[in-house]
């Protein structure tokens, strides 16, 4: 459950899709392998891509319920 590590003062008013690529991103950080960890840039510029998402969350927001609905199916490496 996302929300749970989400920071409460966000009230749930956040793109559930940007904090999921955020975590996608610190998990593929501590790859054990140093090998399977992204480079700088990559981790840049998915970052990028998750403040984008974050940014257009005001158009087109998904409830974080909706969101979980998503990902319940998401399976951790």
């Amino acid at each position: 459950m996302i929300e749970k590590v989400v920071d409460k003062r966000f009230e749930n008013e956040y793109n559930v899709s940007s904090v999921w690529k955020v975590a996608e991103i610190a998990m593929a950080c501590v790859e054990f392998e140093g090998i399977k960890r992204p480079t700088m840039d990559s981790v840049c510029n998915d970052l990028g891509e998750a403040i984008r998402m974050e940014s257009n969350y005001e158009s087109m927001p998904m409830t974080t319920h909706e969101v979980s609905l998503i990902y319940s199916n998401l399976q951790v490496r």
